[in-house]
């Protein structure tokens, strides 16, 4: 009587452990997701300014400057939002490309505001 008592406690502890595994993954995959689509965001972004300006020699004057401006404020707290995750998130499915596509997308904001 007593061993299978300690056997459905020990069943029931391996259950719990096994639930919480499952619900710390699920997790990391929605975190994963809210990174992708803060940088789908951003990446459109940037890549209407770098396709408007990416290969001049001098800066954008006038509507044009103004224009790049704007669009890059707008990509700002898309990016700062995938920092801040990107930051909690631990290893796992599609952590490593996050990563990458926010290290990549910060680069251009980088190369286009300087």
């Amino acid at each position: 009587m007593l061993s299978t008592q300690l056997a459905q406690r020990a069943l029931l502890f391996l259950a719990l452990l096994g639930t919480l595994a499952f619900s710390a993954s699920a997790k990391s995959l929605s975190d994963v997701d809210a990174v992708n689509s803060a940088l789908k965001r951003a990446e459109t972004t940037l890549n209407l300014v770098n396709g408007s300006i990416g290969t001049r020699t001098t800066p954008p004057k006038g509507s044009a400057g103004k224009l790049a401006r704007v669009r890059l404020s707008q990509a700002l707290p898309d990016l700062q939002n995938a920092a801040t995750l990107v930051a909690g998130l631990k290893s796992g499915a599609g952590v490593a490309e996050a990563k990458a596509r926010y290290a990549a997308a910060d680069a251009l904001y980088k190369k286009l505001d300087g």
